[in-house]
């Protein structure tokens, strides 16, 4: 939870901190943004099947404000499969067990705007 922030101080933060990490952001609509990047050989390899297109990783961030004063950050990551194929593409969404980097991202955020 991000606090005495406005709305549009944590979503450049938010921006910034992915940017940072190589990720390349989308915004989908109001209160959610979008970030992706391709995976590595290790993710291919667990998530890919039998693509030779690679995994990318995209991560879901959804803020919410809960108070004036009060910001939620959360995010949902997923491996996806056949990335930009409108047909096959195919998300697998992590289990909290492989949420450790993606946590970590959002303490960044968290961490910036103190």
């Amino acid at each position: 939870m991000i606090k005495n922030s406005s709305m549009s101080q944590v979503e450049d933060v938010t921006r910034a901190v992915f940017s940072d990490n190589e990720y390349r952001g989308l915004r989908p609509r109001e209160g959610q943004f979008v970030f992706e990047k391709k995976g590595t050989g290790i993710n291919t390899l667990v998530y890919g099947d039998w693509s030779t297109k690679g995994v990318w990783v995209r991560v879901k961030v959804f803020l919410r404000e809960l108070s004036p004063t009060e910001i939620l950050v959360e995010c949902d990551a997923y491996m996806v499969g056949e990335h930009g194929d409108a047909h096959f593409e195919e998300e697998h969404k992590l289990t909290s067990v492989h949420h450790g980097t993606y946590q970590k991202l959002l303490e960044e955020i968290q961490k910036r705007l103190k």
